[in-house]
């Protein structure tokens, strides 16, 4: 079911400690993606669906890498920063991990993937988002569009889950990329 994709990878991940360290331009502490008006921007096309609505904006630099029990296993890592914007004059800033695993291939070639966001605070767990990738120029460098789908949460973040949308530059020689992901969540009504 994966054949292409691991086909694809296993191409790159040799070259790891072939390639020079290509920059996917990681972010910088106090990204401006973190805003609420990048979030509403970025979710204007999604419906919020239940209560307690919250849109989140996240950046982080993720870096690739190949699971030591199954070379076929190809997850990302990255500290991210993550805040969340309730109504107007409420917002929270996190610190958080997110660990992105690669769990299927759809026929259209799009990607199948699920994100655990972990934070002190609590998780956010997604389910079999929809990624799409494309090379660029540098070997090393692709670029991703993700559709994200929100499924639960613990701790501060229990009771929410929604839709989201996510762009991503990875670096598949060993550097770190960068991604912005956003989503609205909300309770069940």
């Amino acid at each position: 079911m994966l054949t292409t994709y691991r086909a694809l990878l296993c191409g790159l991940v040799p070259a790891i400690a072939a390639c020079t360290a290509a920059q996917a331009t990681p972010s910088k502490a106090g990204d401006p993606a973190l805003t609420r008006a990048k979030a509403t921007a970025a979710l204007g096309k999604i419906t919020a669906t239940g209560s307690d609505c919250r849109y989140l904006a996240l950046s982080g630099d993720p870096i690739a890498v190949t699971h030591l029990s199954n070379p076929d296993l190809q997850q990302t890592v990255a500290r991210v920063e993550l805040s969340l914007f309730g109504d107007k004059t409420t917002e929270r800033t996190y610190d958080a991990t997110v660990l992105a695993t690669i769990v299927g291939k759809d026929p259209s070639g799009d990607l199948r993937g699920n994100h655990h966001i972990v934070a002190r605070e609590g998780t956010l767990r997604t389910e079999r988002d929809v990624i799409s990738l494309t090379p660029t120029k540098d070997k090393c460098i692709l670029n991703a569009k993700a559709k994200i789908f929100y499924k639960d949460g613990t701790g501060e973040f229990a009771g929410f889950s929604g839709t989201g949308v996510a762009e991503a530059t990875l670096n598949f020689c060993g550097g770190a990329g960068h991604a912005v992901v956003y989503g609205l969540l909300c309770k069940a009504s």
